[in-house]
């Protein structure tokens, strides 16, 4: 069994401030949409001046996820946007964001 930050994904997001718009996912080994958000970015773009849980939602609209083995969204471990994403969340000097999924339809998964 893979550990749950290491599902297969048809659109693995890294990165919650992109546009999926319009997009159809089905027969998925595990996750349609996975939205995998590290606390900072690794690897070739590696730094701590981005903090990827507090970074504002971009669009996420008009998408289908079915038929996959696990879920037809997933957000791991969590995503909370704020006006400052690396500062604490502090709502009265840094207020959240609202990250809002729209017209997302998702069904026969497990």
């Amino acid at each position: 069994m893979l550990a749950t930050d290491q599902m297969p994904a048809a659109f693995w997001i890294s990165n919650p401030n992109n546009y999926y718009i319009n997009n159809h996912v089905a027969g998925s080994d595990h996750c349609g949409f996975w939205y995998s958000l590290d606390v900072h970015p690794d690897g070739m773009s590696e730094t701590d001046s981005i903090c990827i849980r507090g970074t504002k939602l971009g669009s996420f609209r008009g998408n289908v996820a079915h038929s996959t083995w696990r879920y037809g969204l997933r957000i791991y471990p969590e995503l909370i946007p704020r006006r400052f994403p690396c500062l604490p969340n502090d709502f009265d000097t840094n207020p959240g964001i609202e990250a809002v999924f729209e017209d997302f339809l998702t069904y026969k998964n497990q």
